[in-house]
């Protein structure tokens, strides 16, 4: 496992030195619950709320308007649950992960009226439908800033400002976008963030609740977060959060994704899903007549780990809902390979890489 070469960080991120010491440190030395009286635990409350600022500072807003979560399923499952009721209606777009899309199935079920925008064939959402969406019972709008498999790019202020005009309010999933660009929350009432996807520790996250917003706890207990998230804080998680939180050298990676993409697509067969309009960290393709689960494998053999869109689905045989939605067939979205790479992808990687997967195709 030394050797290989990791491509698959829109699943996880590998933690840095300096965010796993500061999760250790506060798993032995510094352990107190940060709701006790005691030093140790005033320790803690000091780090939880030493954490929530840096987050809340480097997203541009207040430090209590900013929750931390068990990771973007919970924050995505607060934002939607913690508003809507029977008789509302939501919007959200064909592209959205499960922890939105199947959210809004189900609330649907429970009697949310629910309408789901569609995209075009980059994966794009079209901000004029989201407005024709809209209608006098619409409570929420719920739109990703990033796609986690293609990695499309959608333009939440524009659609944050509609939905401010028309007095709906506005969640966006930012998951995959943080710290890989500025992200515009000016006219966002609700967005969700992760840890792990940034270089932090898993089962740890965040929404951003703008002030004023009304929204209805999912957990219930101690009153912890606000009152909007009850449970002893997970203070490792937390700082390892915090630590984690800084902008990555968008230009450098930008520059070894555009060599991925230039390196595939000289094979024979493949093409690009998603367009030019996405993250600097995620390149999507497809490959005629090819199944992407033996790609992947067959990567694996080689010591290359890839995968074929989201983490969370891998193990489904269905087609990518993601690929379905922007236009291709069912043999097309099994021919995928997502590559996604971070700050510790090196150019050498790429190389090899591509030569492999040529022989490979």
């Amino acid at each position: 496992m030394d050797k290989a070469i990791y491509l698959d960080n829109a699943a996880t991120t590998q933690m840095t030195k300096e965010v796993a010491e500061s999760v250790m440190l506060h798993q032995t030395a510094r352990y107190g619950n940060a709701s006790s009286l005691y030093t140790l635990g005033d320790l803690s409350a000091k780090a939880v709320d030493k954490a929530r600022g840096k987050i809340a500072g480097f997203l541009g807003v207040k430090d209590d308007e900013f929750i931390f979560t068990s990771g973007g399923t919970e924050s995505n499952n607060t934002a939607l649950r913690g508003v809507l009721v029977k008789g509302d209606h939501l919007i959200v777009s064909s592209v959205e992960h499960d922890s939105v899309l199947k959210v809004a199935q189900a609330l649907e079920k429970e009697g949310v009226e629910l309408t789901v925008v569609g995209v075009d064939k980059e994966g794009k959402v079209a901000v004029a439908d989201v407005e024709k969406a809209i209608k006098e019972n619409t409570k929420l709008v719920s739109i990703m800033h990033a796609n986690n498999e293609v990695g499309t790019l959608q333009d939440i202020d524009a659609i944050g400002k509609v939905c401010k005009a028309k007095g709906v309010l506005f969640h966006t999933d930012c998951v995959q976008s943080l710290c890989k660009l500025k992200i515009p929350l000016e006219n966002v009432d609700m967005a969700s963030f992760s840890a792990h996807k940034i270089h932090g520790p898993k089962g740890v996250g965040g929404l951003f609740v703008r002030k004023g917003t009304a929204l209805k706890p999912l957990l219930i207990g101690g009153g912890h977060e606000f009152g909007l998230r009850s449970g002893t804080e997970n203070v490792p998680g937390i700082v390892g959060f915090g630590t984690a939180v800084k902008m990555i050298d968008s230009d450098k990676v930008s520059k070894i994704r555009d060599s991925i993409v230039e390196g595939v697509l000289k094979i024979k067969g493949s093409w690009l899903n998603g367009g030019k309009d996405t993250l600097c960290t995620h390149a999507h393709f497809g490959f005629k007549g090819l199944e992407g689960e033996a790609i992947v494998l067959k990567l694996d053999e080689h010591g290359i780990m890839a995968s074929t869109g989201s983490a969370c689905s891998t193990k489904s045989l269905d087609p990518s809902h993601v690929l379905i939605a922007m236009g291709l067939s069912k043999v097309e979205a099994h021919g995928s390979l997502r590559v996604s790479i971070s700050s510790f992808t090196k150019e050498e990687d790429v190389t090899r890489f591509v030569e492999v997967l040529k022989t490979i195709v």
